[in-house]
């Protein structure tokens, strides 16, 4: 989780959330984790309108899903297939391994569960840092299961 990130491009901030969700791993796999994003978005832009972005992948290397959720400092555009511009500020990207294609569908429908609850979305963008985003996240996710 990362409260106001500063970022300027899709490919830095693809980077960033690859770092984020593989933070033990090596340069290898946190690349082809950059590398799936990158191309889920080129493939079709993962925005949802509001603020708000899915990007995903799938990677085989993974042996289990990895997620991380960010609220950056400045809205910005990040899809790369379209002339179409929607600025997002909220971003929840997960990567899972390649043989997990119904849990990685069940996982898009949970976010998008969040992402449809306005009072989340506000409590969400109002966070004063990690540690409450996380505990917001955390709760939201505990009323839900």
């Amino acid at each position: 989780m990362v409260v106001d990130l500063p970022t300027t491009t899709p490919t830095r901030l693809f980077a960033r959330l690859s770092e984020l969700m593989l933070p033990e791993a090596g340069a290898a796999e946190r690349s082809a984790l950059h590398q799936a994003l990158l191309a889920r978005e080129k493939m079709a832009s993962t925005t949802l309108g509001l603020g708000l972005a899915v990007p995903h992948g799938r990677v085989a290397s993974l042996s289990a899903p990895v997620a991380a959720f960010i609220r950056l400092k400045r809205p910005m555009a990040i899809h790369l297939n379209s002339a179409t511009t929607q600025e997002v500020d909220l971003i929840f990207a997960f990567a899972t391994p390649s043989v997990f294609v119904e849990p990685q569908l069940k996982l898009l429908a949970q976010i998008a569960s969040l992402f449809d609850d306005q009072s989340a979305l506000h409590a969400l963008r109002t966070a004063a840092n990690s540690a409450v985003l996380f505990e917001r996240l955390n709760s939201w996710y505990l009323e839900h299961l």
